[in-house]
């Protein structure tokens, strides 16, 4: 008989039971929640290990047990060749990719310490099946000297070249930000130097107009150094302090290519994800691509941050499908992804995220955009209520990806054009076939959102 724990608490109580008994029904097997009695094998785990680490142990042990299908993890998808922009999409070598990486900011300063630590998580994240990580090459100041993690790329530009090499062997690409700007003694030199590195996307630095150069001008200038010394990354500013249409486009000036957002942190995960959607659709900036460089994510760490307790995997993995269907690459972002503390794949919605690019159709950016109210008439679901959100891509030849999302009650979701599919929970991957004619109502039950991949028929 195992010692006895107390329980993690209420909240984790019921989310695990709500989890557990979508995989008793799900194996065709519901629950009479009420009279079902719980036993403490979770609350045991939850004393050696995070709560989302023991409840993803427990439900998998259960998955085996009912001999239920577990989506496998996503397949290495590397980058091949250079990351570029043509036709207003992102490209690689083989043709349309959807960008995702893995926010890691302290990684490099980490492998100037403990290299083998960095290395653990480069494997990590290709394994998971990130593009590469999002790494500042500059950190100075009493915030990271007190945590062991000041760096500067310039003088170490020597184990910025091997941390460079180490990428490569991952078939990694990073995302350089040169961090606090302001540290950056000579400006000209390390960017140059810097644009012989391979990269996927390369800033002037991070949230600049609080780090160190409020300019957008001089910004500008360190870009068109690094790109006229033959830089490869696709290039942006930095984020700006909102995400107004004057803010987005003050910091996106020639030689930028791509807007950069630090994304909404308020409300709940439904105002969080309706943001992703209102750029490119109400705000337009001037460049048609961007960048979610730092959305929210767990841990204390990432600050400002609204009902923390709402990101779980489902919450994570919807607003990653939702900024890649509307034309924003998109960096996981957590508290250990800023310092880190614990491996970052322990953190909920890692690899959820990773997984958003495998059942997305690869040009979805290319698609049109609306939304699902009764005056659409491309839509292909309407919103039941003015709580619910009803987000579409739809590609002339009739493809289409749909996000729904929102606190309900009511998800009958009426159907104004039909089609067949598959609907996506985006916190597991799992898909489901789903098909409906116009003028049905398709009662869809999820706790954050649902992704529909589908065809108009």
């Amino acid at each position: 008989m195992p010692p006895t724990f107390p329980y993690p608490g209420d909240a984790f109580l019921i989310e695990t039971q709500r989890a557990v008994s979508e995989r008793y029904a799900r194996a065709g097997h519901p629950l009479d929640l009420e009279n079902t009695v719980w036993t403490a094998r979770t609350a045991y785990d939850s004393a050696f290990m995070p709560a989302d680490q023991a409840r993803a142990k427990h439900l998998r042990e259960l998955e085996r047990a009912l001999g239920l299908e577990v989506p496998p993890p996503p397949a290495r998808d590397p980058i091949v060749g250079q990351l570029r922009i043509e036709g207003g999409l992102y490209v690689d070598d083989r043709g349309p990719i959807l960008p995702t990486f893995l926010h890691a900011g302290d990684l490099f300063a980490l492998y100037v310490r403990e290299p083998a630590v960095a290395l653990q998580e480069l494997d990590d994240m290709a394994d998971a099946g990130y593009h590469g990580p999002r790494v500042w090459t500059h950190l100075s100041g009493d915030y990271w000297r007190r945590k062991d993690r000041e760096v500067s790329g310039e003088d170490r530009f020597d184990a910025l070249e091997a941390f460079s090499a180490e990428l490569t062997a991952r078939q990694l690409l990073p995302v350089w930000s040169q961090g606090d700007v302001g540290a950056i003694r000579d400006r000209r030199r390390f960017m140059e130097r810097l644009a012989t590195l391979p990269a996927a996307f390369c800033d002037a630095g991070n949230e600049a107009w609080q780090t160190g150069e409020a300019d957008p001008q001089q910004l500008a200038t360190m870009m068109r150094w690094y790109r006229d010394a033959g830089g490869r990354g696709i290039r942006s500013l930095t984020s700006p302090p909102g995400e107004e249409q004057h803010e987005l486009d003050a910091y996106s000036i020639d030689p930028a290519q791509v807007f950069d957002v630090h994304g909404y942190r308020g409300g709940h995960w439904y105002d969080k994800a309706r943001h992703i959607f209102s750029i490119p659709w109400e705000v337009r900036p001037l460049r048609r691509l961007g960048i979610q460089s730092e959305h929210t994510g767990p841990g204390e760490l990432v600050t400002v941050t609204d009902n923390p307790h709402e990101l779980d995997d489902e919450a994570m993995g919807l607003f990653a499908a939702q900024s890649l269907t509307f034309r924003q690459a998109y960096i996981y972002f957590c508290g250990d992804g800023i310092w880190r503390r614990q491996p970052i794949k322990a953190n909920a919605g890692y690899a959820a995220v990773a997984r958003a690019k495998t059942y997305l159709p690869r040009d979805v950016m290319r698609f049109g955009m609306t939304h699902g109210y009764h005056d659409k008439p491309t839509r292909v679901f309407t919103v039941p209520n003015d709580a619910m959100r009803c987000d579409h891509a739809i590609a002339d030849d009739g493809r289409f990806v749909a996000t729904l999302y929102g606190p309900g009650p009511d998800r009958a979701f009426p159907i104004h054009r039909s089609f067949t599919g598959s609907l996506i929970d985006p916190g597991t991957g799992e898909a489901t076939p789903l098909q409906a004619r116009a003028g049905e109502h398709v009662h869809i039950p999820f706790r954050r959102g649902r992704v529909v991949v589908g065809q108009l028929a």
